[in-house]
């Protein structure tokens, strides 16, 4: 039989990458069904606008969309530290969604401290995909007559 794990390795100057696939194949007497599942790293299909500039008090979202198999998880970090989330992707600051191939990280009010660099990071077993962008937050000024 056909049947089994199957890898391809593609290697050049710049580095590697690997795609492995499970191959399995069904038959009955009418028909023979072949199902393939292919394996691979993260990869972006839509990664973080490179800057966001937002004004105080406003809401603001970060947000990409990606692809892998098995499916990555997400981690997003602030200044490059991770943020902390809980079960339900909520901390002090920030709430996360997590979709099949979407993710991002909402802020409710952004203000001066939440200026910085964030990136998220998608991993699975065969590797990574991260993006990377710079929020800044224009404060906000009232004139008083």
């Amino acid at each position: 039989s056909d049947a089994g794990e199957y890898a391809c390795r593609a290697r050049n100057i710049t580095g590697e990458a690997t795609s492995v696939a499970d191959l399995c194949i069904y038959s009955n007497q009418q028909q023979h069904d072949i199902i393939m599942s292919m394996e691979y790293e993260p990869r972006l299909t839509e990664p973080l606008k490179a800057s966001y500039i937002i004004r105080e008090g406003q809401p603001v979202k970060l947000s990409c969309r990606f692809d892998a198999n098995p499916r990555g998880d997400v981690q997003w970090l602030k200044d490059g530290i991770p943020i902390d989330f809980d079960e339900l992707g909520i901390s002090r600051d920030f709430t996360v969604v997590k979709e099949y191939d979407y993710t991002a990280l909402l802020i409710k009010e952004a203000f001066p401290e939440d200026e910085g660099s964030y990136a998220v990071v998608i991993r699975n077993f065969l590797g990574e995909a991260r993006s990377f962008t710079q929020l800044t937050v224009e404060e906000f000024f009232c004139r008083t007559p």
